[in-house]
């Protein structure tokens, strides 16, 4: 079972997802990514919770989303993107995919979220390693 630092990032209106090189999605558009950002979408700015995978018939689930009202709740088509960070196992803004399914949790315990993956996984055989060092990690050079 693979696990990866993820953020769900949501945005209001008129912001953009970062994609990479697809480009940056705008409310009720969408370019090669297939991730659209709603038009009047108002949720959490920022949870972190933790990618993990289920096997080949399942869909991901992300664990350990805080459960506060403060920020709002997250909601079903929510953007998931990498976190980056010095733990993380991947860089920051690598699009993932989108909230399927909010499963409440009772009590203070945060929501669970299943993913649907922004690619399409059922062909793949190979994989390019990243080695990632993030910067707060870096020897700077003289």
């Amino acid at each position: 079972m693979a696990v990866a630092a993820t953020t769900t990032t949501s945005l209001a209106p008129g912001e953009s997802v970062p994609t990479g090189t697809a480009g940056p999605n705008r409310p009720g558009q969408s370019t090669k990514s297939p991730i659209t950002v709603p038009d009047g979408l108002d949720v959490p700015l920022r949870e972190t919770g933790a990618l993990e995978g289920r096997g080949l018939s399942k869909k991901p689930i992300v664990r350990f989303v805080e459960n506060q009202t403060r920020f709002g709740g997250v909601s079903k088509g929510s953007p998931i993107i990498s976190a980056g960070g010095a733990t993380s196992l991947a860089p920051p803004d690598i699009v993932i995919g989108t909230v399927s399914k909010v499963i409440k949790r009772p009590g203070t315990l945060g929501p669970i979220l299943e993913v649907s993956l922004a690619a399409n996984l059922d062909n793949l055989n190979f994989v390019r390693i990243l080695l990632y060092q993030p910067s707060t990690e870096r020897i700077p050079t003289p």
